[in-house]
């Protein structure tokens, strides 16, 4: 491709819209000099695959339909969009949007079109709906809502705190509440309180079992605190999510593995999952910038999830989520500086153990793959393909195979159906 010294100076050749714009040319040239027919068979013999896999959406609701959908099933909502900031050159601009829902933000995203900024966001709202621990929960009877930690409050702000939470609840928009809190500061006197201020998910901030680590990190609790604050909260009939801290200082992936075998034996209901990240103007940044602490990369932070996911999963714990990180980044005040954030890590983590499956599905195989159809269900359809289609080009560039994803309704959430669709003929 011929291009000008502004578009090479800014990799004009890699840009998605530029390339689509030549390609709708050049097959607009074809129709010109010659007929339609011709025109089609260029598009089949070039595209065929890529229009295969686009056809398997058509019928499928777009995230914004759903999202409405969703947030719509209890009464009406208002639902907007806005662009909240702009950056770059007027050639290569990078959008952020969010999504609010009667003026709360529900989630953000991000793009190179403030159409696909939107997108994003919508997409990333959808999730809420879709994964098992989420910000906001609704089915027909339980709507939930994730109201923040306590940890920094005193006793006497408690009580203001989830007063004000409560007005939704009057207002009906939800029904029970979730919060997050030190495992030393339960106790009976609390535990009345969120009963009388409708209550009914604690997450405790467990993050590690490990009583060195915790000590280590500034933390005031044990695992005996961790132990007892679980029981108080069973035994008057709270449901119970943990915090996992992955990545936290002199932590090893066998401290991790150990910390998820531990908080399994309590049988939690829930477990969330948070890779550290280094905040700014917090003890780990000035750790960070002493050299004292050194953050887990993308890559080593998507790994060590993984393997604590894998364990929980071993002992049946069923409602895993991780950590929205976007949520950290919404102000200076929680301004990510250094560590494995992306705004889609969550998917990133999904993706690579839906990677992992798949490849231990193709190595079943008693023949050379070269191509296999893999049938989900509709909602994890993104996973198969992966992030950018990372899984899709790793599956081509490890072991030369390419796939075929189809969305299949009839398939549970988390389940696959894998088979042959052609082989290497040596």
């Amino acid at each position: 491709m011929i291009t000008g010294k502004s578009e090479k100076s800014t990799q004009g050749v890699k840009n998605k819209a530029i390339l689509a714009d030549s390609v709708e040319a050049v097959i607009a040239a074809i129709y010109l000099d010659s007929n339609l027919e011709n025109a089609e068979k260029f598009i089949i013999s070039n595209l065929k695959d890529s229009i295969e896999v686009e056809s398997k959406h058509v019928g499928v609701k777009d995230y914004k339909t759903v999202l409405q959908e969703k947030l719509q099933e209890h009464g009406n909502v208002k639902i907007e969009y806005e662009i909240i900031s702009e950056k770059g050159p007027d050639h290569d601009k990078y959008f952020v949007a969010q999504v609010l829902c009667n003026d709360k933000i529900l989630a953000k995203g991000s793009g190179r079109s403030k159409k696909n900024a939107e997108m994003r966001g919508r997409k990333s709202s959808t999730r809420k709906y879709e994964i098992k621990d989420v910000e906001i929960r609704m089915n027909k009877n339980y709507r939930e809502t994730f109201i923040g930690s306590l940890t920094n409050k005193s006793k006497s702000e408690y009580e203001e705190f989830l007063k004000d939470a409560n007005k939704d609840i009057v207002d009906r928009r939800f029904n029970k509440l979730k919060v997050a809190i030190a495992p030393r500061l339960i106790d009976k006197e609390l535990l009345k309180i969120f009963k009388d201020y409708n209550v009914a998910v604690v997450e405790i901030e467990a993050q590690s079992t490990n009583d060195y680590i915790l000590k280590k990190c500034g933390y005031t609790h044990t695992l005996e605190d961790i132990k007892k604050a679980t029981k108080m909260l069973k035994w008057r009939g709270f449901t119970v999510s943990f915090q996992v801290g992955v990545g936290l200082p002199d932590s090893t992936k066998i401290d991790e593995l150990n910390t998820a075998k531990e908080l399994a034996k309590l049988k939690p209901h829930r477990v969330r999952i948070y890779p550290m990240v280094v905040v700014k103007n917090t003890v780990l940044e000035e750790a960070f910038k002493n050299g004292r602490y050194e953050p887990l990369t993308l890559n080593q932070a998507i790994e060590r999830c993984k393997d604590v996911i894998y364990q929980f999963n071993k002992k049946k714990i069923k409602e895993i989520s991780i950590v929205k990180q976007n949520e950290l980044n919404k102000s200076e005040e929680t301004e990510i500086i250094a560590g494995p954030y992306h705004e889609e890590f969550g998917q990133l983590v999904t993706d690579s153990i839906w990677y992992d499956s798949i490849v231990d599905k193709i190595k079943q195989f008693n023949v050379k793959v070269r191509k296999v159809k893999i049938e989900v269900n509709p909602k994890e359809l993104p996973n198969i393909v992966g992030y950018e289609e990372e899984n899709a080009n790793k599956l081509k560039e490890f072991y030369d195979v390419e796939i075929k994803a189809e969305a299949n309704p009839d398939i549970k959430i988390g389940k696959s159906k894998i088979s042959v669709v052609e082989v290497y003929s040596n």
